[in-house]
Formats: C-alpha cells, structure tokens, sequence
C-alpha cells in the first residue's frame, strides 16, 4: 500500500519515522534499502528531526565501564544498553569521555588516547588512527594538557575531530602549542598553524555551534586566567576571538567575579556564569558574532535549582516550554520555564553527568571506511603503543578533564 502513494509524500512519511524504525524498513526490500539509504534522505531526515525537535536521544555512562545508555527523551521510559565503543585496560575504560556529537554522531575518547566516532542510533563504529605526540615538543615539556573538539565541515562534506595541544617546557616559562586535526574523509590527522592563547583547566572539550568548536581561554601565559572565547571554524580551520557577555568586572575583587564555562542551549553559544555556588546565570548568544546580542537567558538560586555550580543544561522539551537540567549529584530535572520550577526525571541506572550527552539519533554513516565491529575494534594489548612517544625517564599521567602531567620515573642506568 505504502509503495503506492507518490513518492514525495512516502519521503514526507518516512522522515517523521524514529531510525529504529526505518532500519527495519531497510529489510523490506532492496528499493526501500537503497531509498533508506541515499544521502539527500539521510539529510532530509536528519533536518526533520531538528526542524520538529525530534528523535532526542541522551546518551550516558554508568556505573559500568563497558557500557552506554540510550534513552529516548519522548518517552524516557526505555533504556537500550551499548557496548562501550573504546576497548581497552579498565582504567582506560573507566576514563572515557564523550568529546562532542554532530549530526547524531558521537566522539568518544579515553585515558589512553584511543578516540573513536560512533552512530548510536546505527551501532556503527570507527576507531580512529591514533595520535602520537609532536616530535617537536617530545622529552622538552614537563607538563602537559590537550583539548578536544568534533564537529562538521559541510565546505568539504567532512567530519573533523580536533586535538589541541599545550606543552610547558621545563624553564616553567614558555607554553609550546600544537593543533592536528583528524579527517573522516582522508582518514588521517594533519597539523595545522596553532593558536597563541592557552585553553582553560575547566573547558577542555569544544563547545560545537555551527561549524565551529570554541573554547575558553586566556591570553596571560602566566595567571591562565580565562578571558576569551576562541573559534576554531572547521571549514576554513582558522582561529579567532568572538566577543563573550560583560560578567567579569576587569579590577575587581576576583572573588565578586563568576567562574565561567561555556555551552550550548538550543543553537546558541551560551556562557555559564556561576557566583560563588550563590547564583547561575545563563547567556546566550542570540545572534553569533554579535556582542550586543548577549541576553540572559535564565538566571538560578539554590532554593529552586540545588547545586547551581555543578549545572548542566541539556536540551528544551520538544515543545520548547521545559530544559532539561543535568545535576553533579547525577540527578536529571525537568525546568519549567513558565512556573519556574523543577521535576525531577527518574533514571534507575546511575548516571555519570560528564559523560553524558543528547543528541538527534541519524542515519548519517561512518562510510569513508569500512566501520569496524567491537571485536575488531580492540586496541593491542599493552602499553607499548601508548607509551613509546614519551621521552626517556618520563611517562604521561592522565587526569582527563582536567591535565595530563609528565611524572619523572627513575630509570636505571645502562
């Protein structure tokens, strides 16, 4: 019956369907396979969904290392169980992070390096080559640190993950940067010319609006202080500065300043500025690159939102009247705008809130190579790979989220 309709309409129906749904459809037949399939569908579905609001999935880490949660947003009444895309030694397992998402794909990276994108929605997987560091800074850095950012290039119908490096040499004087960018389409990482501004401790995966990662960061190579927000643009892959809110009072007693960190609400960059554990306050950038059009967009106290420092905001409810509040203590709230107050949304698997993630479920596939399924997908054992770039009598310690430190190791002499 369905065949029968106009195809115009059958594509109208088919971009209204969850994926799960229409990778069911993919087995109908090879016609509904190939037209499931083509890219101008995916696109089309994939702009439904936003159009709409629909398809919202949040996607978290548990009390388990080898696996992910799935929930859908509509419903949040079904929990689907991945396979942890990263397989590793536990602690790099533990360790995993998700960099960022675009266009329903996930960037996922742990302890030991190892960085892999994901189509939860399809369960498909590409590991991707692994990175070591710069020759030019190896065995002249005693500190390091690196930040992360994924995102889209629709300039050259590429995905791009980002590593930014920071290396302070052992004169504790001088920063040595570093920026690789990693092509879905190529397969491979290049080096492009770096930025002279350092990423603050705080911020260190990219904050994704438009086809731009951003980051806070400071231009005193000394205080670390942030005062800037950097734009790397992924089509172009050129740095530059977009003006922030007035929050911070130059001068001021730094205790009166906010603590800052950035995200996104709907498609606006935001600023999170939080007062001391007294106060939130979320801007929002309503047009980008204007600096007149700031707006405070919600403005929290303890008494209606508990632990305002450690605040996430998540995503709006389809019909735009609720934004879902991520909690430090791995609590999940409904905020209603209107009433200005809070539900909170019962998850019975522990939630871990830094890992955790919503995004539009796609079809969109890892395709430039063939996706590796999770056997396949398994580093080598040992850590002879991880380790073999570092300079003599040194190893790299990760904390991720925070630093990577190069720990002095005694070595016997020879």
């Amino acid at each position: 019956m369905l065949e029968k309709l106009p195809p115009e309409l059958l594509t109208e129906i088919l971009t209204r369907l969850p994926v799960d749904c229409l990778l069911r459809f993919r087995s109908i037949s090879k016609s509904w396979c190939a037209k499931i399939d083509d890219p101008n569908f995916i696109k089309t579905h994939l702009k439904k969904s936003r159009e709409t609001n629909s398809n919202l999935t949040l996607i978290f880490a548990g009390s388990h290392p080898d696996y992910f949660y799935n929930v859908n947003l509509d419903s949040l009444n079904s929990i689907i169980k991945l396979e942890n895309p990263i397989k590793g030694p536990t602690d790099a397992s533990h360790n995993i992070k998700i960099v960022g998402s675009c266009n329903g794909l996930l960037c996922f990276g742990n302890a030991s390096g190892r960085i892999t994108l994901m189509n939860p929605s399809t369960r498909k997987h590409k590991v991707l080559p692994f990175l070591r560091m710069d020759a030019s800074v190896k065995g002249k850095s005693v500190w390091g640190a690196w930040a992360f950012g994924f995102g889209c290039d629709s300039v050259h119908d590429d995905y791009k993950v980002i590593r930014l490096g920071q290396y302070l040499d052992f004169s504790l004087q001088q920063f040595e940067t570093d920026t690789m960018v990693y092509s879905l389409k190529s397969n491979s990482w290049r080096k492009i010319d770096g930025m002279s501004c350092i990423i603050g401790f705080d911020q260190k995966m990219g904050v994704l609006v438009g086809e731009a990662l951003h980051w806070l960061a400071s231009r005193d190579r000394i205080l670390l202080n942030p005062d800037v927000i950097v734009a790397l643009n992924l089509g172009v892959e050129d740095f530059r500065e977009v003006p922030g809110p007035d929050v911070v009072v130059v001068g001021a007693n730094p205790n009166q300043n906010p603590s800052l960190n950035l995200g996104v609400v709907e498609e606006w960059l935001s600023v999170f500025a939080i007062y001391n554990n007294t106060r939130l306050d979320i801007w929002v950038m309503k047009e980008y690159g204007a600096k007149d059009s700031w707006t405070r967009l919600f403005s929290f106290t303890p008494n209606v939102v508990p632990f305002v420092k450690c605040l996430r905001t998540l995503v709006f409810s389809k019909n735009r009247d609720e934004v879902l509040l991520g909690l430090q203590d791995k609590n999940l709230l409904w905020y209603k705008i209107r009433e200005k107050r809070v539900k909170r949304v019962e998850i019975h698997i522990v939630v871990t809130l830094f890992t955790m993630q919503v995004f539009h479920g796609s079809l969109v596939p890892l395709s430039v190579n063939k996706e590796t399924d999770s056997k396949k997908a398994r580093p080598r054992k040992g850590k002879k790979n991880r380790d073999e770039f570092l300079s003599k009598g040194f190893k790299l310690a990760w904390n991720w989220g925070d630093e990577a430190v190069f720990e002095h190791m005694k070595v016997d002499a020879k």
